[in-house]
């Protein structure tokens, strides 16, 4: 059992590790942000810039629209914060992203900056460009990169990469951290095929290309320099194949690859584990280690060799949540449930009734950032209804507020505020009996992941007393 958590937790640690860099900006040293959501008004936010060095709220703020399904809804950079809002609706052609600005100077109004259909943005540190990627006129049918002037307001330069394979779509990447140059990447699913380099002093475009290289999905791309760590760890689509790598003790690489000049040397090696490495400086990165136990990281100087292990509050992979116990029950849905990309939160056991069978879970959706089971009695179930103990739901969630799923609704209107252990905030819905019991439900957010468990027919205690013993056994 032990041995299972660890191989389980390691890729977990992958998991959040890259998905924490895609979903949320770091926060500026000096000030930070937060948002408290509308449980009836999605989209309505309150948003809140403290002050660090002054101890103070520099500017506090309501606002609608906030596109806070997108992974990448805001940024603060220095006292500004920049946010993804959409209008209309989807459903027809009147809907339109747009990036708004805020500051203190700025005022709670805030300055609507550029709005395109399907907008995504990263802004340079210094404040001076927002790389943009959005549908290009005039027929917007290819997607590229523009570059807004943030002091102009207007669009200084765009790219269509039209000398590149329009199987390829372009993404954005990360800005160096002087601001001089920025980086677009072309992936083919996960793996990525070219990495583009933009020169914000003359807009000249370099492109590298690394399908000779053995890269699957696991990289690092240090901005600044153009060094890419990388490994060549298999790209897995189910839980099977990869929980079978991973006991073949097949080698996997971490390499070193220059893209200036083309250069490779290897870092380190391993017998079918990964890496998840990322950069601390120029001259420093950070690894799993490959011979030490499956969460271990190290640090590796890459001028000398020298490594050294990282310890306690260093680490920079951070487990969000996973059960100290994995029930028997959900020793082999483990494997599918960590591949959902979603930290787990289950009980130690899940209680049943006496005479009945033990609870059974059955898989009703899964995929990227979600997932969601039946409880059944017996194998056999399949999620029927006669044979159903009740629901469990995970996925992602910015909004910090429940919202359920198209086969486990949650009832914002019915909703009851309860306070659930480690002071997490929940929201309780009760079971509603007629000819059937719905489940009685209790939801919760937890650093952008939603858990939902409902049990049928239960009462409020005993399904709040199944939510507390699911985040007691799988908090950190």
């Amino acid at each position: 059992m032990k041995f299972i958590r660890i191989l389980l937790i390691n890729a977990l640690l992958l998991i959040v590790a890259v998905a924490t860099v895609v979903a949320q900006e770091a926060p500026a040293d000096e000030f930070s942000v937060a948002f408290s959501s509308y449980l009836d008004m999605p989209g309505r936010l309150d948003a809140q810039i403290f002050n660090r060095s002054a101890g103070e709220v520099s500017l506090f703020f309501t606002t609608e629209n906030v596109y806070a399904d997108h992974y990448h809804f805001y940024q603060l950079v220095n006292d500004s914060l920049y946010l993804l809002k959409r209008t209309g609706d989807i459903n027809t052609e009147n809907w339109t992203d747009e990036l708004w600005r805020y500051n203190a100077k700025i005022g709670t109004v805030g300055e609507l900056l550029f709005s395109a259909q399907g907008l995504d943005f990263r802004v340079a540190p210094d404040e001076s460009y927002a790389a943009l990627l959005y549908p290009l006129p005039p027929d917007n049918f290819f997607t590229g990169v523009g570059f807004f002037d943030l002091a102009g307001g207007e669009i200084a330069q765009e790219f269509a990469f039209e000398h590149i394979d329009e199987m390829l779509t372009p993404d954005l990447d990360s800005w160096a951290d002087d601001s001089s140059a920025f980086w677009v990447s072309f992936k083919h699913g996960p793996n990525p095929q070219i990495l583009s380099r933009i020169d914000l002093g003359t807009w000249e475009e370099s492109d590298y290309a690394l399908t000779a290289l053995s890269l699957s999905h696991e990289y690092a791309l240090n901005p600044n320099t153009g060094q890419l760590l990388y490994s060549d760890h298999p790209t897995f689509f189910d839980a099977m194949s990869s929980q079978a790598f991973m006991e073949s003790g097949d080698p996997v690489t971490l390499y070193l690859y220059n893209l200036n000049d083309a250069t490779e040397q290897i870092i380190a090696a391993s017998a079918a584990r990964n890496f998840s490495p990322n950069w601390i400086d120029v001259l420093t990165v950070e690894f799993y280690d490959p011979q030490g136990e499956r969460n271990a990281r190290l640090i590796y100087d890459l001028e000398s060799g020298f490594s050294e292990p990282v310890t306690g509050g260093a680490k920079s992979a951070e487990v969000v949540a996973f059960p100290n116990v994995i029930p028997t029950e959900f020793e082999t849905p483990m494997q599918t449930i960590v591949m959902s990309m979603i930290p787990p939160m289950l009980p130690a056991k899940f209680p049943v009734e006496a005479g009945l069978p033990a609870v059974s879970p059955y898989f009703s959706s899964t995929g990227d950032g979600f997932y969601e089971l039946s409880l059944d009695y017996g194998a056999d179930c399949m999620g029927a209804g006669a044979c159903r103990y009740g629901g469990l739901m995970a996925q992602t969630n910015a909004w910090g507020i429940p919202t359920g799923s198209e086969t486990m609704p949650f009832l914002h209107w019915a909703a009851q505020k309860v306070i659930l252990n480690n002071g997490i905030q929940g929201y309780f819905v009760a079971s509603n009996c007629e000819a059937n019991c719905s489940d009685a439900q209790v939801a919760w957010v937890y650093k952008e992941y939603e858990y939902l468990i409902g049990l049928k027919g239960a009462s409020q205690d005993v399904v709040i007393a199944l939510a507390n013993a699911m985040i007691e056994n799988s908090m950190p």
